[in-house]
This record gives C-alpha cells, sequence and structure tokens, in this order.
C-alpha cells in the first residue's frame, strides 16, 4: 500500500474519532447512553423487531438488550406488542415521544457536523464528496464480494 493511502487510512481513523467524540458530548447532553441509540435506531429501523433478534444485530448479550428495553419501555421510549401470530412473542416498537426525542437529537448532531464543515470552502468540500462516493463505492464492491463468498 502506498504512502498516500497510509495516510489516508489514518485521516479517517482520526475524522471518525472527532466526529464520534462530537457526537458522543451530544449525547451525554441529552443524558442517552450510546447503548439506548443503537437500540431505539434498530427498533426504528424494523418495527416489531424482538428482544433476540436486537441482541443478533447490535451484538450485545440478550439480557443487557433485555435489561435496557424495559428501561426503555418505564421511560415511555419502546413500546411492547404481543405478536398476534405467537403470543409467546413480544414485538418492539418506538413511541412517538422517542420519536421526537431522537429527531431532537438528531438535528443536535447535524447541527454539530454542519458547523464543522463550514469551515471548508466549496471546493474543497465538492472534491470530499467526489472522494466519499469513491469510498462508498468501494465500500460496497467490498461487501458484494464478501456475500459471494
Amino acid at each position: 500500500m502506498s504512502h498516500t493511502h497510509d495516510m489516508l487510512i489514518e485521516l479517517l481513523r482520526e475524522v471518525n474519532r472527532g466526529l464520534a467524540e462530537q457526537i458522543k458530548k451530544i449525547l451525554t447532553e441529552h443524558q442517552l447512553p450510546l447503548t439506548t441509540i443503537m437500540i431505539t435506531g434498530q427498533v426504528k429501523r424494523k418495527p416489531g423487531v424482538t428482544v433476540s433478534e436486537l441482541a443478533r444485530r447490535t451484538g450485545f448479550a440478550k439480557s443487557h438488550i433485555s435489561k435496557a428495553v424495559k428501561e426503555l419501555a418505564k421511560k415511555g421510549w419502546i413500546q411492547k406488542k404481543t405478536d398476534p401470530a405467537d403470543q409467546r412473542r413480544v414485538r418492539l416498537f418506538l413511541s412517538e415521544d422517542a420519536e421526537d426525542q431522537l429527531a431532537q437529537v438528531r438535528e443536535r448532531i447535524r447541527q454539530q457536523i454542519a458547523e464543522v464543515v463550514s469551515h471548508l470552502s466549496e471546493d474543497k468540500a465538492a472534491a470530499m464528496i467526489e472522494g466519499l462516493k469513491e469510498i462508498r463505492a468501494a465500500l460496497e464492491i467490498t461487501e458484494q464480494g464478501k456475500d459471494d463468498r
């Protein structure tokens, strides 16, 4: 790998860490643990998901997910509904309150990142857009290669 590629890898890591820190500060301001964001994000993407499915999707232990879901249900963020096809199964859904609060957090994160990128000139921003599109395409190619195995 070339020196340029090595430098790109290191810069991507630094930018990723920096953005993660900005997001972490915002989540702390809103008193939201990262696990809450991960769980609610999964429930938003797949309404009706089960605790077992959440555990598989997040990589967290089922017991950890169950405890977090219980807390989120107490807060009124997650609604538990029995699956009509299988009364033993409980499906999870986001409440409107959770949707509203998460939308506010997402907007605050978007504003923070907008502030960061506002320091770039239009030309630099356009060049970065093209570069990031190429990285996204390379990710897709890499994922397709893994799927073909």
